[in-house]
């Protein structure tokens, strides 16, 4: 688990590095911590593990859309906010 996250860490912060920024990429990363962090959670049973695994989860879902829309995978118009708070999942 240290591994994991130890490399999550250096990953992020290549990515932060990077001219331009990739959010397919950066939603891939945080799909990655949101497990890490379940993982860590479910070993720990350690709510504020679980919910920074869940703030991940939304912060993916949210990069990934961003994505979408800007290939234009989606067209403009379709997203809806749920009643959570959290990006809609659209696919």
């Amino acid at each position: 688990m240290r591994d994991e996250l130890t490399e999550l860490g250096d990953l992020f912060r290549a990515y932060q590095q990077r001219e331009q920024p990739d959010l397919a990429v950066l939603a891939d990363l945080q799909e990655r911590k949101a497990r890490a962090f379940t993982t860590w959670a479910d070993v720990t049973c350690n709510g504020a593990l679980r919910w920074d695994a869940r703030r991940a989860e939304r912060a993916a879902a949210a990069a990934r859309l961003q994505h979408q829309r800007t290939a234009r995978l989606i067209p403009s118009g379709t997203w809806r906010q749920p009643t959570d708070g959290a990006p809609a999942d659209n696919n």
